[in-house]
């Protein structure tokens, strides 16, 4: 895809602001593959005791993470340590495009554990400019593994890790009806497409991105982007702003669905503008090209089906001619 929008593997990107100098991110396969435990080990030059379940390994890590001035909020789980030294150490040298492979159990409790290599599971990451672009990996479909796995989180889960997962027991009866081999992958494809129009925020490639008033100068502020300089969150500054107005804004509606809600209000009262943004435009372009491409692979499939089973009939009916 890269090679066709641009006519070549590599691509500038405004990593840090444009006001600096473009970073240039190479999609030339093959894909560099990092060995999430290995690897850590030979960069960070740490020797991580095998049993990751052990209190041993833990200490260990919240040691190394210690050593590396790495932050990490309690509770200091295992998983989460792990998670921190490798975003710290591996993530950070992963500017092109590459995978991190063969996780460990303990932070994949949904993988298929590695059918060579004990204690990883088959899943791997691919990151791009320091960011995880997808994640994929063989469904776990033996019950019983399954359900250690989930008491293991829920351990975690317990202890006040928040992402840790919860026993799901529906799962693990459905599996235990059988689930076929099968794997899975997700793609987030809007930050490729931040890549691929160099994009700064995620808002301005989502197919409806909350849009300000064509005549509405955009205002800067000194505090956090959370916070205006008197504190008062964004969010509800714009509502209590558009309440005065005598607009009528639920609340309860997402983020992004509430400000398109007051644009269209607006627009009927104040005659404001809305118009949808250039790189919104390439982004629903990437979108159709994609759907486009999975329809005429399916007319593709189809027509070689029919053409099969039309020899198939055509060959059956010579042989009851000729007999």
């Amino acid at each position: 895809m890269v090679k066709e929008l641009t006519g070549g593997y590599k691509i500038g990107y405004h990593a840090n602001g444009f006001e600096n100098e473009a970073i240039e991110i190479d999609f030339t396969p093959p894909f560099r593959r990092v060995d999430m435990i290995e690897d850590l080990e030979k960069m960070a030059g740490l020797n991580i005791p095998k049993d990751l379940a052990s209190d041993e390994a833990n200490k260990y890590l919240a040691e190394a993470c210690a050593k590396f001035d790495i932050k990490c909020a309690p509770p200091l789980t295992t998983a989460r340590l792990l998670d921190k030294l490798v975003g710290h150490s591996l993530e950070e040298t992963c500017v092109n495009p590459a995978f991190i492979i063969d996780h460990p159990e303990i932070m994949s409790p949904l993988a298929k554990s590695h059918r060579s290599k004990p204690g990883k599971t088959e899943r791997f990451e691919l990151f791009i400019n320091k960011r995880e672009l997808c994640n994929a990996y063989t469904e776990l479909n033996d019950p019983v593994a399954q359900r250690r796995r989930f008491a293991d989180q829920l351990k975690d889960r317990q202890s006040g890790d928040d992402e840790a997962m919860a026993l799901d027991e529906t799962f693990c009866t459905a599996l235990e009806y059988a689930l076929p081999p099968t794997a899975g992958w997700g793609m987030g494809i809007d930050r490729l497409a931040m890549l691929l129009t160099d994009s700064q925020n995620i808002k301005d490639v989502i197919l409806f991105p909350a849009m300000r008033p064509q005549d509405e100068p955009a205002v800067k502020s000194d505090a956090s982007d959370d916070e205006d300089s008197d504190g008062v969150d964004d969010d509800e500054s714009s509502v209590e702003k558009y309440t005065e107005m005598g607009v009528d804004v639920p609340k309860c509606q997402p983020d992004g669905v509430q400000d398109d809600m007051i644009g269209k209000t607006a627009e009927a009262e104040d005659g404001w503008t809305v118009v949808p943004s250039r790189r919104g435009k390439v982004y629903v372009a990437i979108v159709v090209l994609l759907l486009l491409a999975l329809v005429l692979r399916f007319i593709s499939f189809m027509a070689r089906e029919i053409t099969n089973k039309n020899v198939i009939t055509v060959g059956a009916a010579a042989d009851t001619d000729i007999a």
